[in-house]
C-alpha cells in the first residue's frame, strides 16, 4: 500500500496530490508520514544513498523493526557505526523506505503543508512571527529599523539545559558548537534570529544556505564561520503556547542582555537603531545597499510577537525578491532538451496570486537534477515587478531569476 501511494503521489500534480492522500487516509499510512515529516522526531543520521523505485515496490506496512530502529535513532540510543550499521540490517531486511524516513523526504512532492491539508493536524506545524511586504507610506513612525541579515532564520529554544535549533518551518539543524556556546548561560528561553557567514553581506546567501541544509541532515559543518544575530527572545513557555506578553522594546532589551552574558563571537545581537521618518529609512537603506547588506526589517516598539505574517514587520530591499512553490518543471528545448528548461511556481506577491514560470538563473547543473529536487520545495525568484499576463489574465512576474532553494523554508 505505501509503495502505491507514493507512485500515484510522484505521477500527480498540485491539487491532486491532496486528493490521492486522502484515499490513503489510514492508521498505518499515518504513522509512516508522521515518522517521515514530524520535524520532532530528529534520526542524527545520514541515510546514505537511496534507490527510490524500490521504495516504491512496498507493499507492507512500517515494520516493528523500523519503529524500534527510528525510536532508538530519534532518542540516541544508538548513534554513529552502530546507528549506520542498524541502518544497514534493516533496509536489507525490510527494503530501503527506512532511508527516505531518515532522509525526510519520499521523493513524490509532498511536504508536510499538503499532507495537512489531507489529514488535517496530522504533522505539528512550527510557528514563527514573518515579515511583509507593506509601502514605506503606510509604515508608523517612529520604529526601529533592524538590519535584515541575509542568512538563514533559526529559532531556537533552550529547555532544561536542551538546546535545540530550527528554521522557522521546524526543521532540526544540528549545531553542536553553537548550542554549547549556549547551554548553561541561560535556560527557559526561546530566541530568534538569523545565521549567517560572519558579516551577514548579501553574496553570503548560497553559502550559508547549503551549509545549514547539510546540518539539518546530520552533517558537520565549519561552524566558527558562522554569526547567529539574535533580534527577539521569550520564554519557551509562551514561544510553545503561541502567546506573547510582552513589547518588542523589552524583548529586544533582553535579548541583548542575553547576548552580553553569553560573550561569545559566534553569537551577535542584531544591529537597530530607531528611525521617525521615511526619509532617515531611505537613507539609511542607501548606505546598507552601498556596503552590500540586504536592507531592513521596520518593527514598531510597542508590536506583540504574533506567530505568523504581520505589517509589524516591513521587509524594505533593494531587490524585490518572492518566495514560492514549486508545483511542477517544463522540459527544456535545443541545448536543454532532456533536462529542466523552467520551473512553474506560485504564491503570493505583492498582494497579487501569481503563477510564473522561471528558468532564468539555473544552472546546467540544476537542470539536470531530478524535478523532484524542485517540486513542492520553496525557491526564492528575483523580479522587477508584479504584472498582468496579457494572454492569460493571470498575474505574473517581470523578469524572475532564480536564485535558490529555500531549504529552511
Amino acid at each position: 500500500m505505501i509503495g502505491t501511494m507514493l507512485r500515484e503521489l510522484a505521477q500527480a500534480r498540485g491539487q491532486a496530490k491532496i486528493s490521492v492522500l486522502k484515499r490513503y487516509n489510514k492508521e498505518e499510512i499515518k504513522t509512516f508520514l508522521v515518522y517521515t515529516y514530524d520535524t520532532g522526531f530528529v534520526y542524527h543520521i545520514k541515510p546514505g544513498p537511496i534507490e527510490v523505485m524500490q521504495c516504491f515496490d512496498r507493499t507492507e506496512p512500517l515494520h516493528m523493526d523500523e519503529i524500534t530502529l527510528l525510536e532508538s535513532l530519534h532518542r540516541k540510543k544508538i548513534t554513529g557505526n552502530v546507528a549506520r550499521d542498524a541502518v544497514t540490517r534493516v533496509a536489507s531486511a525490510h527494503g530501503l523506505l527506512i532511508k527516505l524516513i531518515l532522509a525526510r523526504d519520499l521523493k513524490c512532492g509532498v511536504a508536510a503543508t499538503t499532507i495537512n491539508k489531507a489529514m488535517p493536524g496530522l504533522i505539528p506545524q512550527f510557528k514563527a512571527m514573518k515579515a511583509k511586504e507593506v509601502p514605506l507610506e503606510k509604515v508608523v513612525f517612529p520604529c526601529y529599523a533592524q538590519l535584515k541579515y541575509d542568512g538563514v532564520r533559526l529559532i531556537t529554544t533552550i529547555k532544561r539545559n536542551v538546546v535545540t535549533f530550527r528554521t522557522y518551518n521546524g526543521k532540526v539543524v544540528n549545531l553542536p558548537k553553537m548550542a554549547k556556546t549556549l547551554v548553561g548561560y541561560i535556560d527557559n528561553v526561546m530566541l530568534d534570529g538569523e545565521i549567517t557567514i560572519r558579516g551577514g553581506k548579501m553574496a553570503d546567501r548560497t553559502s550559508v544556505s547549503s551549509m545549514i541544509n547539510s546540518a539539518m541532515h546530520g552533517g558537520r559543518i565549519l561552524e566558527d564561520k558562522l554569526e547567529y544575530a539574535i533580534f527577539d527572545c521569550m520564554s519557551v513557555g509562551d514561544f510553545e503556547a503561541t502567546r506573547c506578553r510582552e513589547p518588542y522594546t523589552y524583548r529586544y532589551r533582553d535579548a541583548a542582555a542575553i547576548v552580553e552574558t553569553i560573550d561569545s563571537p559566534l553569537v551577535a545581537i542584531a544591529r537597530n537603531q530607531i528611525v521617525n521618518s521615511p526619509i532617515e529609512v531611505e537613507a539609511l537603506a542607501k548606505q546598507l545597499y552601498t556596503d552590500k547588506m540586504e536592507g531592513l526589517i521596520l518593527k514598531h516598539p510597542a508590536h506583540m510577537y504574533t506567530f505568523k505574517r504581520s505589517k509589524d514587520w516591513v521587509k524594505i530591499k533593494e531587490t524585490k525578491t518572492a518566495d514560492l512553490t514549486v508545483l511542477s518543471v517544463e522540459e527544456g528545448k535545443g541545448k536543454y532538451q532532456g533536462m529542466i528548461g523552467a520551473l512553474v511556481c506560485s504564491g503570493k506577491v505583492e498582494g497579487q496570486n501569481i503563477t510564473v514560470e522561471v528558468g532564468s538563473g539555473l544552472s546546467d547543473a540544476q537542470r539536470m537534477l531530478s524535478p523532484d529536487y524542485f517540486i513542492d520545495e520553496t525557491v526564492e525568484v528575483k523580479y522587477n515587478s508584479v504584472i498582468l499576463n496579457t494572454k492569460t489574465y493571470l498575474w505574473s512576474l517581470f523578469l524572475p531569476r532564480f536564485v535558490c532553494v529555500r531549504f529552511d523554508k
